[in-house]
């Protein structure tokens, strides 16, 4: 795992733990989530991002812990627009960045 993505998770007491995209996977979840193909995710976005994954991968998360999160992810952002590299750092196992 990478530090940033790292640190991330560390910084929040819910982590997606377990969770890790490859490349492929990141790409389509990204343009499915970047609802007006503005390029980047903004806190809507990332918040559905976010529960659609908790969901899927049965993970058992109250709204203080996804809000924590959420936040320490769009501490990454710039000006609350989260570009793809940005979140691919936190999302992907095979992430070259």
């Amino acid at each position: 795992m990478s530090q940033v993505s790292s640190n991330v998770c560390a910084s929040s007491s819910f982590c997606l733990q377990g969770i890790r995209l490859t490349v492929k996977e990141f790409d389509s979840l990204f343009t499915y989530y970047d609802k007006d193909g503005n390029g980047y995710i903004d806190e809507q976005e990332l918040d559905a991002l976010l529960k659609d994954l908790c969901d899927k991968n049965k993970m058992d998360v109250d709204s203080t812990g996804l809000a924590g999160y959420k936040a320490s992810i769009m501490a990454l952002s710039d000006g609350g627009k989260l570009y793809r590299t940005e979140l691919e750092i936190v999302l992907c196992r095979d992430s070259a960045l």
